[in-house]
Order: structure tokens, then C-alpha cells, then sequence
């Protein structure tokens, strides 16, 4: 998935992440823009796709743990966004506070 800005986005942040489900976790970066949330996914993934999220369409961004595959120990790496059809997607990401502010404070200017 490439990333093409759409007429009048702009971006605001950007930084390594996992895309974590039930599936494990896939590599890419995270982009926040002030219209969309965007996971890229990197060229090394067996499973292949990105996620767009409209920032109108997100309801909540929180911190989230997310457990070790060796052993069941909690870290806190994660940000969970939750949008308005009920879907939450989870990333692992560094600095996860500046993640949560700065996707609430652009959802809300977005609305």
C-alpha cells in the first residue's frame, strides 16, 4: 500500500509499528494525517494490507498492553483505536502517549 495524501492532508506524525491481531503482528509505519490514520505495511509480510481510518470515524484512542508470544507477560507498547462501526485495530508503537494525544487532538479537530 503507497501512500498518496489526498487533496489538503497534510502530515502530522509518523513512526515505526506493528499492526497486532489475532493473526500475530505485521511491520510498517503508522502515519497520522489531518484527515486519516494510515498503517503501511512493509514489503516483508507474508500477510499483505494496510489500514485506513478515517479520523471523523474514530470514536476512541486509548493505551493498550499487548502480551509476549513467549510468555504471557503484559507490555505497555500499544494504542487501541476504536471507530464508530465498532472496529478496533491495535498497534505496537514507541511513545504511545504522543500517539494517543496526537490522534484524539487531530479526530476532534476533524469533526
Amino acid at each position: 500500500m503507497g501512500l498518496k495524501l489526498l487533496e489538503g492532508e497534510k502530515q502530522i506524525m509518523e513512526g515505526k509499528a506493528n499492526k497486532s491481531g489475532w493473526y500475530g503482528s505485521r511491520g510498517g509505519k503508522l502515519i497520522l494525517t489531518n484527515q486519516r490514520l494510515l498503517f503501511v505495511d512493509h514489503g516483508f509480510n507474508i500477510r499483505q494490507g494496510g489500514d485506513v481510518i478515517n479520523l471523523k470515524d474514530i470514536m476512541s484512542v486509548d493505551t493498550a498492553i499487548t502480551f509476549l508470544l513467549i510468555a504471557p507477560i503484559p507490555m505497555p507498547t500499544s494504542i487501541k483505536v476504536r471507530t464508530q462501526d465498532g472496529k478496533v485495530s491495535k498497534y505496537i508503537v514507541t511513545k504511545r502517549k504522543g500517539w494517543v494525544a496526537a490522534i484524539d487532538k487531530a479526530s476532534k479537530d476533524n469533526k
